[in-house]
């Protein structure tokens, strides 16, 4: 005897059409959510790629001192030792190609990044300590620009999206 999933023909049917008007709503929902990312401007898409690029950096680096100034980062005291996804080589301008460059970003704390603006000189010495020195050469030395479209934004979105779900799942093991 086989394993029904409906009782009557009539069971079976109104089974089936349920079955496939999930499906039809699914496929309305991913076609509505495309035509609403392809209406987006090309900043939305770049500023939620670098939130994603942010969350990684700071999953990434959890626990680890400052990179700037080596304090200890502690989320429990004062706002000045919270931490922030600071770039070496700033976001814009010559740099804009090393926006979502994981050797350019670390964490650093909100006093380092936000009111000293950056903290450059003790960074840079902070990535040679590191790294070594051919590592900030070639971030400094680096200005091929790269074309950012929608296409590539999602995609930095996606792929650091991925990898922040990893750190996060390690860290709760």
């Amino acid at each position: 005897m086989r394993n029904a999933a409906a009782c009557s023909p009539t069971c079976g049917l109104s089974l089936h059409y349920k079955k496939e008007a999930k499906k039809a709503e699914k496929a309305f929902n991913a076609e509505t959510r495309r035509r609403k990312d392809e209406s987006r401007p090309v900043s939305w898409h770049d500023k939620k790629a670098q939130d994603s690029v942010n969350r990684y950096i700071l999953l990434r680096d959890y626990g680890r001192p400052c990179i700037s100034c080596n304090k200890p980062h502690r989320p429990t005291d004062s706002y000045k030792h919270y931490v922030d996804a600071g770039h070496f080589k700033r976001r814009g301008g010559l740099y804009r190609n090393l926006r979502f460059n994981i050797l350019n970003i670390h964490g650093q704390c909100v006093e380092c990044n936000r009111d000293m603006s950056g903290n450059e000189l003790e960074y840079r010495k902070g990535l040679i300590e590191r790294y070594g020195l051919e590592l900030v050469d070639s971030l400094e030395c680096n200005s091929v620009m790269h074309k950012m479209d929608v296409a590539y934004l999602q995609r930095v979105r996606k792929i650091f999206d991925r990898r922040a779900k990893y750190y996060r799942q390690r860290r709760e093991q």
